[in-house]
């Protein structure tokens, strides 16, 4: 199942960031790994890009991490 959420950070020369889900009142934080995405437009991954992805069934490294988002589709912000 695809969730939607937007990336609020993201390292250009690490290709490395993190994506917010909001579930209710309730913010979800997700890594985002540049090898993981499967479609961007615009060109590059930034931060306010709508996105859609999957939750990797394998949990974090390490306690406290945030899980991983696979399959990311990222959509440029519209407005």
């Amino acid at each position: 199942m695809k969730l939607e959420g937007q990336i609020v950070w993201y390292s250009k020369t690490k290709g490395i960031g993190f994506i917010a889900h909001r579930v209710g009142n309730n913010i979800a934080r997700y890594f985002l790994s540049a090898i993981r995405i499967i479609y961007c437009e615009p060109q590059e991954p930034r931060v306010g890009c709508n996105v859609k992805f999957e939750v990797d069934p394998r949990p974090p490294r390490k306690p406290g991490d945030a899980p991983v988002a696979t399959n990311i589709e990222i959509f440029e912000v519209q407005g």
